[in-house]
């Protein structure tokens, strides 16, 4: 399953339907492009589940 999410470089955080993401799937957050930032997301309940991506 692909999760498209919008990141906030304002908020810091990625919004997303959690209940649609699972061990194992794929998570991409959209980002502002003007941003350096890095996209950190961690999804709930499933524990200790967390992407990481570097743009």
């Amino acid at each position: 399953m692909l999760v498209l999410t919008n990141f906030s470089d304002q908020t810091q955080t990625a919004l997303l339907d959690k209940t649609l993401v699972g061990a194992g799937e794929t998570l991409i957050c959209n980002y502002d492009p003007r941003s350096k930032m890095e996209a950190s997301v961690e999804l709930h309940p499933y524990e200790a589940l967390a992407f990481l991506y570097s743009f």
